[in-house]
């Protein structure tokens, strides 16, 4: 084990000097000064280190950037948080000699095959763009799709997802509505824009945790192909995937507001519904509970976030930063917590900021109740 690019280095040359080389090395994409793609490119390029077998790690999901790595000589792939059985098929496969250029895990091969056949991609395997800027969700959603078998390519917003598809070809976008620097509707405008006059059609599927009246006329007319609800509904959305694919595109009735709780009578530990989140993970607490911190600290700084904004009479950012909080919440089945958080985004949206920070402090209140039971030993 090293801390960064220049200790590894040292490390291969040092193995190989004493007649003990290393065979393989999994490589984290986001670290300092040199990140696992220079490495990558570092080891290959070296006569005496290009027989290193390379696994490519990452915690954000940036599968765009892999046809690239897999040209450098990366032979395996892993998504943070890693488990144990996913890790041990990687490497297995990847030490093969016939090791493919992209590993998928063989639990998602065996799911893929249960599933309707869809043609796509080289091998038959749905080649997917994900544009999400809620890590909580975006992890949830990877998780769902890779247990499909389908490959994921992740990006946090619409600019990135424009250069994913200059770099790479996709069979399906899943396409977040609100994200930061370009939103899903402009993404979606920019991408019929170039296949006009080509024949071309990507299926793009809206994802919006908006619930309001008129919104699949919105995205539908913004030339999306379909949509489905946040927070994700794990049947629902391989259901429209499937029927994507199938050439059926078939808009669900309507959205309704996850929750509906009241936001009267606290109490010290919220309850949530744990369901979404745990069919992503096939019933893997250890998994939900590292999800579980990533939601707890994340949600921190999205609060604090929030009332810099309610402070600042920031409307505009009150309705993203509430919308993008709101996300996170739904994935755990927070209903009070989605409720409030609803609120201001509608609040913000309308600009009706008189009253929204007594608002804010009761969902700053149920976010502790939410952690509370997060918290709590056995849940």
């Amino acid at each position: 084990e090293t801390e960064d690019g220049h200790s590894a280095l040292k490390a291969l040359h040092e193995a190989r000097t004493s007649a003990d080389p290393f065979h393989l090395a999994i490589l984290d994409m986001q670290m300092p000064e040199m990140d696992g793609e220079m490495l990558g490119t570092t080891i290959k390029a070296d006569p005496a280190l290009s027989g290193t077998v390379l696994v490519l790690m990452s915690s954000m999901g940036e599968r765009g950037d892999f046809p690239r790595c897999r040209e450098i000589g990366f032979a395996g792939y892993l998504s943070k948080p890693v488990r144990q059985s996913r890790l041990y098929n990687v490497l297995m496969e990847a030490m093969s000699k016939e090791a493919p250029a992209e590993v998928e895990a063989p639990e998602s091969r065996a799911e893929s095959a249960s599933a309707p056949a869809i043609e796509a991609g080289t091998n038959g395997r749905l080649r997917i763009l994900l544009a999400e800027d809620n890590a909580i969700n975006q992890k949830l959603a990877i998780l769902l799709l890779e247990k499909k078998g389908w490959r994921v390519t992740a990006v946090s917003d619409g600019k990135k997802a424009l250069q994913a598809l200059e770099s790479a070809s996709f069979d399906l976008i899943l396409m977040d509505v609100q994200m930061p620097e370009m939103g899903g509707f402009e993404a979606t405008e920019t991408i019929r824009e170039k296949e006009n006059g080509t024949g071309a059609h990507i299926p793009i599927i809206a994802m919006t945790a908006h619930a309001m009246k008129g919104d699949k006329e919105k995205c539908l007319k913004a030339d999306m192909d379909d949509y489905v609800a946040k927070p994700i509904d794990p049947k629902g959305l391989y259901a429209t995937i499937e029927r994507m694919m199938a050439g059926k595109p078939q808009p669900p009735a309507g959205l309704e507001p996850a929750g509906g709780s009241k936001v009267d009578n606290p109490r010290e530990v919220a309850q949530l519904d744990l369901s979404t989140v745990m069919e992503a993970v096939d019933g893997d607490k250890e998994l939900i509970k590292e999800l579980a911190a990533t939601f707890v600290e994340d949600s921190a700084r999205q609060l604090e976030e929030l009332l810099e904004s309610l402070e600042n009479g920031d409307s505009e950012q009150i309705e993203q930063r509430a919308h993008r909080l709101k996300g996170a919440v739904g994935n755990f089945g927070a209903g009070m917590a989605y409720d409030l958080a609803y609120e201001l985004e509608n609040r913000g949206r309308e600009s009706r900021l008189n009253g929204a920070i007594q608002v804010y402090r009761k969902l700053e209140q149920e976010m502790e109740r939410v952690k509370a039971y997060l918290s709590k030993p056995g849940w």
